[in-house]
């Protein structure tokens, strides 16, 4: 009627299995003694930074944060004279349909 639980498989009585399931002979470096077989272990450190700083990141210094967006727009926003497209072309500047 109901959903029944999946049943475990049974447990392995390979001998093999059992003997090195958990063994690390075979690996090397999983050794008692191994720690100086690596390149880590036997270089200094050439320079030693802080973590802490932030100073070879672009804007997170105090004072960065920008108002607005860098523009070019040198005309005044009161009284502006923009320069339509196709105005050149237009033989009376008060007809708008040319």
């Amino acid at each position: 009627m109901g959903s029944e639980p999946n049943v475990l498989p049974p447990a392995r009585t390979d001998v093999n299995f059992m003997h090195k399931s958990l063994k690390t002979d075979d690996i090397h470096g999983c050794r008692i003694g191994t720690k100086g077989l690596h390149n880590f272990h036997t270089r200094t450190r050439k320079d030693i930074r802080n973590p802490n700083t932030n100073d070879d990141i672009i804007g997170s210094k105090c004072g960065s944060l920008r108002k607005a967006p860098d523009t070019k727009r040198e005309l005044h926003p009161l009284d502006p004279v923009y320069q339509f497209p196709g105005r050149s072309e237009l033989t009376n500047i008060n007809d708008c349909f040319g």
